[in-house]
């Protein structure tokens, strides 16, 4: 005589009422997939150059300094989404197949970084680099930092049609500047002695601002 739809479990014929919900049966359709599906990929390109600058004045020796420019982007995104409002959900590639109604899932990232580099000479050695980057799309990754979501492939960017609005722009992994600095000296105090010193710094600035 259980009723699955009364949940405080209380059998009327027993003088013994549990109030409390031990367990419930929860179950869930199959999820459709798109039979087209293409794996989650994406691209790198990385271009750069490198002076030696020693060859320019001998104060300079083992000195180096390059410029590196990267650019990655996205090439396909697994995501769930749903077309009525969270009812129904299916897999698909946004943007392509049986999604082609969503918008694309961009993540694009674009970097300069200006570096330069000493070999260990002379008592001292450092590695000092600089770099502008962007970060700009409307699909953060895997993790969605602006709600702390890990749900891989099934967060809650294209759960919704009503969500994929106003949504490119700088993302939260945006970090425009960032600058490392790693030296050391050697102190020499005579001959069978010496100090070794270092220092290392990183700095970057902070993400994008969320008014929503």
């Amino acid at each position: 005589r259980f009723d699955p739809l009364d949940l405080s479990l209380t059998d009327p014929d027993d003088e013994h009422t549990l109030d409390t919900v031990l367990w419930l049966i929860n179950g869930g359709g199959k999820t459709p997939v798109d039979p087209d599906l293409e794996a989650q990929s994406s691209w790198e390109l990385v271009l750069g150059g490198e002076l030696d600058l020693g060859e320019l004045s001998d104060e300079l020796r083992d000195l180096r300094s390059g410029l590196v420019y990267t650019k990655r982007w996205m090439n396909n995104v697994i995501e769930d989404m749903s077309r009525d409002e969270a009812y129904t959900y299916f897999i698909g590639n946004p943007g392509q197949g049986i999604a082609k109604d969503f918008p694309e899932a961009t993540r694009d990232y674009d970097a300069f970084t200006l570096y330069f580099m000493k070999d260990f000479s002379r008592h001292w050695m450092m590695q000092a680099s600089y770099t502008l980057s962007w970060l700009r799309g409307n699909y953060a990754g895997l993790f969605r930092p602006e709600t702390d979501q890990l749900d891989p492939n099934i967060n809650s960017d294209f759960d919704l049609k009503s969500l994929t609005v106003n949504r490119e722009g700088d993302l939260p992994g945006d970090s425009r500047h960032q600058i490392k600095l790693f030296t050391a000296y050697e102190f020499v105090i005579n001959e069978c002695n010496l100090i070794q010193a270092g220092v290392a710094v990183r700095a970057a600035s902070g993400g994008p601002t969320e008014y929503l």
